[in-house]
């Protein structure tokens, strides 16, 4: 079992202070000279246990509390400025474990849970794409094989839950890859993502967004 706390900081940028579009006056979008320091508190705490010889299975839990997140604040109707107005949490769940089924073949999977509440911390913050743009639900599962004749062979497959806003539906995907090692600093292989479909989206907003096609490519490594 662990447990842990951590504070992180992301201090001021040139641009959330300085940054000014478009270059003349009257700007419509400033940075702020007083821009403060983006914080998060962190609460982590976990337990591992292996149930038998050739599994293991891993539970953590999560707390984040965020302050001063960056925001777009309100001016006028057509000037904005860039403030610390959104404050937020993010709380949640990851299951993971794996499986020596044989000597030569292993399995993993995963599960990952996410709340996220985002809130304005000043009337003058825009809703923004900040809040909605992360799955609820993620799961994965791969399957390694070690084969005779130095080769490999790796299967994954992920489910990733709907996006809010801007809204992407849900998808499934795998990939799969075969690979020949040699003297192990030597690697060939072949991989083929997003093998479930032709494409689909991953992020954006409907009228821009490119979806991730099908592929197939090769690869050689070499480690030296």
């Amino acid at each position: 079992m662990w447990a842990a706390i951590s504070r992180a900081v992301r201090s001021p940028s040139r641009i959330d202070s300085d940054f000014q579009f478009p270059g003349t006056q009257p700007a419509t979008l400033i940075g702020d000279k007083n821009f403060q320091s983006e914080t998060v508190l962190a609460y982590e705490a976990g337990y591992r246990v292996r149930p038998i010889d050739r599994a293991t299975l891993s539970l953590a839990t999560y707390y984040n509390d965020y302050n001063n997140l960056r925001s777009l604040d309100a001016l006028t109707p057509t000037n904005f400025i860039i403030g610390n107005g959104f404050n937020g949490q993010t709380w949640g769940v990851e299951l993971s474990g794996t499986y020596q089924a044989t000597d030569w073949w292993r399995l993993r999977a995963g599960y990952t849970y996410l709340h996220k509440d985002l809130w304005p911390g000043s009337s003058k913050a825009t809703p923004s794409i900040r809040e909605g743009n992360d799955p609820e639900n993620q799961v994965m599962l791969q399957s390694i094989m070690n084969l005779p004749a130095h080769f490999q062979f790796d299967v994954v497959g992920r489910y990733v839950d709907t996006l809010r806003n801007p809204r992407v539906p849900s998808y499934v995907s795998f990939d799969a890859r075969v690979a020949w090692w040699w003297k192990d600093n030597l690697e060939i292989s072949i991989v083929g993502q997003n093998l479930w479909d032709n494409q689909h989206p991953e992020f954006g907003a409907v009228a821009t967004r490119q979806e991730i096609p099908r592929s197939v490519f090769g690869k050689v490594a070499w480690w030296f």
